[in-house]
């Protein structure tokens, strides 16, 4: 699992918004060495830590810290080869490109029942 980090680097209270940065942990750049992004807090959920930083990571990191990579060059060593008819004797010693499928997970809002 990939896991984003971000940095808030300034609060704005007048406007509710604030500057922040975020990467992926594993990055080999620093935090502070990434562009820093102005958000708006309004569409922001404030309950409680879990439902915040889901709420940023959700609507911008993910896409964020996916264009840094993006941005990143590959090395010869790691660009894929194309697999047209898949057969596992086929690909001994090939880099290939593997597809996967991510289930999203997100913190639920319930309410406390006392018994």
């Amino acid at each position: 699992m990939t896991k984003i980090i971000f940095k808030i680097t300034h609060y704005f209270p007048e406007q509710n918004s604030i500057s922040i940065k975020f990467c992926k942990q594993k990055s080999p750049l620093p935090i502070d060495s990434f562009k820093s992004y102005a958000i708006d807090l309004n569409g922001i959920n404030l309950n409680d830590f879990d439902f915040f930083s889901n709420d940023l990571i959700q609507k911008f990191g993910l896409r964020i810290s996916q264009n840094q990579e993006d941005r990143q060059e590959t090395i010869n060593e790691n660009i894929p080869e194309e697999i047209d008819n898949f057969d596992i004797k086929n690909m001994i010693g090939k880099v290939v490109e593997g597809k996967y499928y991510s289930r999203n997970r997100y913190p639920l809002k319930v309410r406390r029942v006392e018994i």
